[in-house]
């Protein structure tokens, strides 16, 4: 009976894969049978006769009059038994018997046993000048061993087919570059797939027939799911281990992204002050969602309330989104929100508060004038530029916050799509290096740095 598994799990369907997580899937088959075995008795042989030779599936051993030069692919005749054994070790020396079979003596019979199942071996493939004639035991296999095992995935942009050959009872798959490359950053892309297997008779089976999956642009950061169940959730991740992350908000208008579930067409949202007291809260209708789909929403909290909240929790499906309020709200002219697609695919943002510096960055490209026109004329130049790049490099830094910066971190410079949002336009940005330090010792207390480029 043969088992299928994506990501650990038996015949799943319904599972949200992330492009840059890996995803497996295994095929573990019914490949049985026998090692085919030769056994080759030693007797009678004259000692010192430099004229032996023994050749099995093409490779040839020779004997040799001197039990020194008994190297490589050359035997010394003794006793009985002592010809086993130097037998043995000459056609160890034999790469592609070595690489098939296991090769010993015992004490007067050479043994070779197959490493695998399905291997075949005749009396035709043993040839010698020693009158041995060998004792052959054929070994057995399945049907499916040496047959395929076809594996077909199919999402909106075509299908890819990969095979393997089944040589054992265990076969994986590593479909992570394939469904990448259905996936599509901010959208939640559905890809069936269909598993067959053709025995070495010629028969077909088929295992599973278009069991439905999902992928998303994600990666693993954080000690993240690698992968998700499509029930109704927040796309963010909230967990380290055992520590819970908070994230953080200036301002409050805070973007996030749901796993949309059919039933499931509102979301709360609750405010609390430095006392963990709810000052205002709400609930939000969801308009427009369709099933299994991802949906970038934004939550606008009441601003009159908001300079005494200094705690957010936004609750959808199974999980809650807690944010901090950066206080206090005036500590900053202006800030820079950097937005990311996060560890799910969701949108995740952080508000830099702290300094911000901007560096104009040129690479310049030159060519060599002609030498002869350097007494011409009175410009007196040798290069001229051929090509510059202007590079606006920028460097923001964070407020100072307890020890879950670094998650913060390492999930921003993990993502590979990060921007700034500019009224309706989203620069994108590329990252430079970000460093989290520890500033305060005895109060841990933390701070980004943040180096970007604009990716125009």
């Amino acid at each position: 009976m043969a088992t299928i598994k994506i990501n650990g799990q038996t015949a799943p369907s319904n599972m949200l894969c992330l492009s840059d997580s890996y995803n497996i899937l295994e095929y573990s088959g019914s490949v049985t049978g026998t090692n085919a075995e030769v056994r080759l008795n030693i007797s009678s042989l004259t000692s010192g006769s430099p004229d032996y030779y023994l050749t099995i599936l093409d490779e040839t051993i020779t004997s040799t009059a001197e039990v020194s030069n008994t190297t490589n692919k050359r035997f010394y005749v003794g006793t009985n038994a002592s010809t086993a054994y130097y037998i043995a070790r000459a056609l160890r020396c034999c790469d592609s018997l070595n690489a098939d079979w296991n090769i010993y003596n015992q004490n007067t019979q050479v043994i070779l046993k197959a490493k695998t199942i399905g291997k075949k071996i005749s009396a035709a493939d043993i040839t010698n000048n020693m009158n041995i004639t060998p004792a052959i035991t054929a070994g057995t296999s399945s049907a499916l061993y040496g047959g395929m095992v076809n594996l077909r995935l199919s999402g909106d942009t075509g299908t890819v087919e990969l095979q393997k050959n089944v040589v054992d009872n265990f076969t994986s798959f590593n479909i992570s570059p394939t469904i990448a490359s259905f996936a599509e950053p901010g959208k939640i892309k559905p890809f069936t797939t269909r598993l067959s297997t053709v025995d070495n008779t010629g028969a077909y089976t088929e295992l599973m027939n278009g069991t439905t999956n999902y992928v998303t642009y994600g990666y693993v950061a954080n000690n993240s799911e690698p992968y998700l169940a499509t029930t109704p959730k927040i796309l963010a991740n909230m967990l380290n281990g055992s520590d819970i992350i908070t994230y953080y908000t200036y301002t409050n208008v805070i973007p996030f992204t749901v796993l949309y579930s059919t039933g499931n067409t509102e979301y709360t949202w609750r405010m609390y002050n430095s006392r963990m007291t709810r000052i205002q809260s709400g609930t939000t209708s969801i308009t427009g969602g369709v099933d299994k789909q991802m949906m970038d929403l934004q939550l606008t909290l009441p601003n009159g309330y908001f300079t005494s909240t200094f705690h957010v929790y936004i609750i959808y499906g199974q999980n809650t989104l807690m944010m901090d309020v950066i206080k206090p709200l005036t500590m900053a002219d202006s800030h820079t929100r950097v937005y990311w697609r996060n560890e799910y695919g969701g949108i995740s943002y952080f508000d830099f508060t702290g300094a911000r510096s901007e560096a104009n960055n040129v690479s310049l490209e030159t060519y060599n004038k002609n030498f002869y026109d350097y007494y011409r004329t009175k410009d007196r130049a040798e290069k001229i530029p051929y090509s510059n790049g202007n590079e606006k490099e920028v460097t923001v830094k964070s407020h100072l916050m307890t020890k879950n910066a670094r998650y913060i971190a390492e999930s921003l410079i993990n993502s590979k799509i990060v921007w700034l949002q500019r009224a309706t336009i989203k620069d994108y940005i590329l990252h430079k290096s970000i460093d989290v330090t520890e500033v305060d010792q005895n109060k841990g207390l933390f701070e980004i740095t943040y180096t970007y480029t604009y990716s125009l």
